[in-house]
């Protein structure tokens, strides 16, 4: 992981040739010189294997946005926009705070509470107008806690103390920044939290902040840079949604085979607490919405035994979503917990106490992700808790609902295997989907749909629950969302249509299209084009336009437009991949329904 790389070694990258990796631009603005920020967010982009491309823009947050010099950021076109203000300048401004006093007395302070609703107030009004004047990402960090000792111990509680303001600025910005009712679409990037793991000394150099101004030592940036590209990748769709785990000296200590499920360390057994604790983080990634899988050289009956006999296993079986154990290899045994899950292997974190086998899933299933684990067991948890696998942008009721998902996804391919005909299979899925506008109870699924839904995605287009509310508000657009549900269980919202009207209404143009990669190959695409057809008819409009913008990942729908009968004047061969970037039309009076198993909800 590149924050386990040196500061030294990051900027080596920078040299490197970086010009086949996708582009991604950041615009980073800052009350601090940033330089040395810059560098290490280009050299953590490369282990990613994106192309970063960095502005600068150091001095006066409003002078740097709200001013006539914000051309400047805007004429860049970012794709992010990073707001990160430095706690020193925080603790100058509290300190310089006090007012004038005309009979010439000493005058006071702010409050604390005062000054941290005044900069809170502050920091979220420049929100709002980045957000106004770019359609970029909005990362926003969090202010690190200073403690100047003024009040000893008591600057925990007195309202006037500097930690005290810092944490106050905090918790108002996490309440600003994240209103329900969606008026700034901002991220918090918690470098506070990274600076407590760390700790202060590791944090900062007070030479290194003299000499230069910068606000973290050269070694403290690999980290803080790791956080702020973890959320832009959470953002762009590259996110971690399954966590694989083997089991004997791994979730529990010992090998079950060999001592039993009543010898095997576990609770307050040996090293067990350490195993209990890894159990109950995993736990708390399952019920977030995350998959926990089990991949294990055993027999299953044998695997099993712990979670059904040991009254201190902590995670169980009704909080894994696919287990596997036998004695077949490793990788052959992953590739079908990919199928059972429906998911990309860059989706996937493997752990396993076993070097030998952590280098075989390395070497044979590259994009899958492989930390390297301590050998002391109580030090595994915290590893893994810091490498962050699991960043997210927002989590939805959906999420909590996750792993029964998956379980039915399981249920549905082992269906798919015994069927005689994929006809078959699909008719008896009974599938049945509902087609509704957005609303409050849909709006923060569908944002997720759009973060990171990478395959089935004709434009791959991110937005966010603000920018959903103005689609759905909005009357020259028509916004659906796609539930389905199958005799295995609720699939939740699977797809999102965003149409746009042009020409004059006579057209609508098929800005967002895409469906969750849950539910391919089961005609739900014809479901939703079937639809879409429907919806234009009741618009009054003639023709849906379609376009095609590829990405690595999206291929598959490289031909999906021309296969529903989109066409540029000339009618391409059915399923032809399309060109980037040109627009096929359809007449909606010209468009046969296409057969599916997927009956509409009345």
């Amino acid at each position: 992981m590149a924050a386990d790389m040196k500061f030294n070694e990051l900027r080596k990258n920078l040299k490197k040739d970086c010009s086949g990796f996708p582009v991604v631009r950041l615009a980073v603005i800052a009350d601090w010189p940033t330089q040395f920020l810059a560098q290490a967010l280009r050299g953590c982009a490369y282990e990613r294997r994106l192309n970063l491309v960095v502005y600068e823009g150091t001095g006066h947050p409003e002078t740097e946005i709200l001013a006539a010099a914000a051309a400047g950021l805007y004429a860049f076109e970012p794709d992010f926009v990073l707001l990160f203000l430095s706690a020193e300048g925080l603790r100058d401004r509290f300190y310089d705070s006090a007012g004038k006093d005309p009979s010439g007395a000493r005058a006071a302070m702010r409050s604390g509470p005062d000054f941290a609703a005044e900069e809170a107030a502050r920091i979220t009004a420049l929100a709002a107008h980045l957000c106004a004047h770019t359609d970029a990402k909005l990362i926003v960090c969090n202010y690190c806690e200073l403690d100047d000792a003024v009040y000893g111990s008591l600057g925990a509680v007195h309202n006037d103390s500097l930690p005290r303001m810092i944490r106050g600025v905090n918790e108002r910005l996490a309440q600003g920044l994240t209103d329900a009712s969606g008026s700034v679409a901002a991220f918090i990037a918690d470098i506070n939290a990274l600076q407590n793991a760390k700790g202060r000394d590791a944090a900062f150099d007070p030479r290194l902040y003299c000499v230069s101004g910068s606000i973290f030592g050269l070694d403290f940036l690999p980290f803080a840079a790791e956080r702020i590209l973890g959320i832009m990748d959470a953002l762009s769709g590259r996110i971690r949604k399954c966590l694989i785990t083997d089991l004997d000296g791994t979730l529990w200590g010992g090998i079950v085979g060999d001592v039993g499920p009543e010898n095997i360390q576990i609770g307050e057994l040996g090293l067990g607490r350490a195993f209990s604790d890894l159990q109950r983080w995993m736990r708390e990634l399952s019920r977030r919405g995350i998959a926990i899988a089990v991949c294990s050289k055993n027999d299953e009956a044998t695997a099993k035994a712990p979670f059904l006999k040991h009254p201190n296993m902590v995670l169980r079986l009704s909080d894994i979503s696919v287990f596997v154990a036998n004695w077949e290899d490793k990788v052959s045994n992953i590739r079908y917990i990919r199928e059972c899950l429906n998911i990309g292997f860059d989706s996937m974190v493997f752990i396993d106490d076993s070097p030998a086998e952590r280098d075989l899933v390395r070497r044979m299933l590259p994009e899958i992700a492989v930390p390297e684990l301590p050998k002391d067991a109580s030090l595994v948890l915290r590893a893994l808790q810091a490498a962050d696998f699991f960043e997210t942008s927002a989590v939805s009721d959906e999420d909590r609902l996750r792993v029964d998902m998956y379980k039915a996804e399981s249920r549905r391919a082992e269906t798919a295997v015994k069927a005689g005909s994929i006809d078959e299979h699909l008719k008896s899925l009974e599938m049945t989907a509902r087609f509704a506008p957005l609303d409050a109870f849909s709006i923060p699924r569908a944002a997720q749909l759009t973060q990171r839904s990478n395959q089935f995605n004709l434009r791959t287009k991110r937005y966010t629950e603000q920018d959903l509310r103005k689609f759905a508000a909005d009357a020259d657009c028509i916004a659906r969302c796609l539930a389905l549900t199958d005799r295995f269980g609720d699939c939740g919202i699977v797809g999102l249509v965003i149409l746009k009207r042009e020409e004059g209404g006579k057209a609508l143009f098929l800005d967002t299209l895409l469906m969750s990669c849950r539910v391919l190959k089961r005609g739900v695409e014809a479901f939703m084009f079937n639809e879409l057809v429907a919806l234009a008819k009741e618009a009054n409009a003639e023709f849906l336009i379609g376009e095609y913008i590829p990405t690595p990942k999206n291929g598959m729908v490289a031909g999906l437009l021309a296969s529903f009968g989109f066409h540029r004047g000339d009618s391409p061969q059915e399923g032809a991949p399309q060109e980037s970037g040109v627009r096929l039309r359809l007449t909606a009076a010209d468009y046969a329904e296409r057969q599916t198993h997927v009956v509409k909800q009345t």
